[in-house]
C-alpha cells in the first residue's frame, strides 16, 4: 500500500474490490472511502467523494502529500437520476450507465456465465416485488452469484479472485490500463 498514491471510491464494498484488484495488479495504491465527515456531506456517496477531491484532496497533491489521484465513481443509471461526466473513470465503462456491479457482469470468466444466468434467473423468480430498487438489480444479481462460489463470502472484493473475472475482456484491459497509467511506478 501507498499512502502517496489515492485511489477515491464511494463505499466500503467498491474499497475491498478495488484494493483486491490493485494487489492482483501489483500496484501500490490506497484505496479510501471518502467519509461524509471529509467532505463536509451529511452521507458517504459519489457527491461526498467529488467534493472531497475539491476540498481534501487537490490540496495535498498541490504540496505533495500525495503523488498520484484517481476517483472511480458509480454513473447508476440516466432514468433513475443518476449519470455523471466528469474527468475520472466512471462505472462500468465511461460511456455507459450502471455501477461496479455491472462492470463485473460484463467481465466474467466464460466459465462463470452459466452461474451467472442461474443467478439472474433465480431474482427473476422471488415472489412478489423484490424489496429491492430496480436500481439495485445489479448488485442482487452479483451478491447471488458471489454467494455460490466455492468459497462464498460476504463481498463484492471476492469477484477479484484469480478465475472469476476475464482478463482479456476488453473492459478489463481498460480499467488496468487506465489504473497503470495512473499508478504504476514511475
Amino acid at each position: 500500500m501507498n499512502h502517496k498514491n489515492i485511489l477515491l471510491v464511494e463505499g466500503e464494498a467498491d474499497r475491498g474490490f478495488f484494493e483486491a484488484l490493485c494487489r492482483h495488479l501489483s500496484l501500490a495504491v490506497s484505496v479510501k472511502v471518502t467519509t461524509a465527515k471529509d467532505a463536509g456531506q451529511y452521507k458517504n456517496s459519489k457527491q461526498a467523494a467529488l467534493a472531497a477531491v475539491q476540498t481534501l484532496y487537490l490540496s495535498q497533491l498541490a504540496d505533495a502529500q500525495i503523488e498520484r489521484l484517481a476517483i472511480i465513481i458509480d454513473a447508476d443509471r440516466a432514468a433513475d437520476g443518476g449519470g455523471y461526466d466528469i474527468g475520472a473513470w466512471v462505472m462500468p465503462d465511461n460511456a455507459n450507465d450502471g455501477m461496479l456491479e455491472d462492470w463485473v457482469q460484463g467481465n466474467l470468466h466464460p466459465n462463470e456465465a452459466a452461474l451467472m444466468q442461474h443467478a439472474k434467473a433465480s431474482i427473476d423468480r422471488i415472489p412478489g416485488s423484490p424489496k429491492f430498487k430496480p436500481i439495485r438489480r445489479p448488485k442482487a444479481e452479483v451478491a447471488t452469484w458471489l454467494a455460490w462460489q466455492e468459497a462464498p463470502d460476504h463481498g463484492l472484493w471476492q469477484a477479484a479472485k484469480p478465475g472469476l473475472l476475464d482478463e482479456s475482456a476488453p473492459q478489463y484491459a481498460a480499467l488496468k490500463k487506465w489504473l497503470e497509467k495512473i499508478f504504476a511506478a514511475a
